[in-house]
C-alpha cells in the first residue's frame, strides 16, 4: 500500500535536501506529499518545489498566525494566480487560531473567507487549521 502525506512543510528544508527527503519517504511507502504554504513566500516556494519534483504537490495560503492584517487585494490576486497552477491541489493551512498573541479574530475570519472564495473559485479543498 502506498501512502500520501497531505501536510508537510518541505519548504522549510534546504532545496538540495528535498529530493533526498522524498527518496527516504518512498523507501517506507510514501508515494508523495503536499507542501503546505503558510505565507505568500512559502506558498510560492511550495509551488516551485511541486514543479521540480513530480512527487510533490502544493498547497497555498496564509496561516492564521502569519496574518499581519486584512488580506489586501494584491495579496488576494497573488494567491489566485498561484492557485491557477495545476500543481496546486489545496488551499493550505488556513483557519482560525485562538492561542495567546493570535491576530484579531475578526481579521482571521475575514482572511479565512478570502481563502474560502479562492477554494470555491478553483474547486480546491482546504487544509484547515484550528487551535
Amino acid at each position: 500500500m502506498n501512502l500520501f502525506d497531505c501536510h508537510t512543510h518541505l519548504d522549510e528544508y534546504p532545496k538540495e535536501e528535498i529530493s533526498l527527503i522524498m527518496d527516504r519517504a518512498a523507501e517506507v511507502g510514501v508515494a508523495g506529499a503536499i507542501a503546505a504554504g503558510t505565507t505568500l513566500d512559502s506558498s510560492s516556494l511550495c509551488v516551485e518545489l511541486s514543479e521540480s519534483d513530480p512527487r510533490i504537490f502544493a498547497g497555498i495560503g496564509i496561516h492564521p498566525m502569519d496574518i499581519d492584517g486584512s488580506v489586501k487585494e494584491d495579496t488576494y490576486q497573488t494567491l489566485r494566480s498561484l492557485a491557477k497552477n495545476p500543481r496546486v491541489v489545496t488551499i493550505s493551512e488556513v483557519g482560525l487560531d485562538g492561542i495567546d498573541g493570535a491576530p484579531d479574530r475578526q481579521i482571521q475570519e475575514d482572511v479565512l473567507r478570502s481563502h474560502i472564495h479562492i477554494a470555491q473559485e478553483f474547486k480546491l479543498p482546504i487544509i484547515f487549521h484550528a487551535r
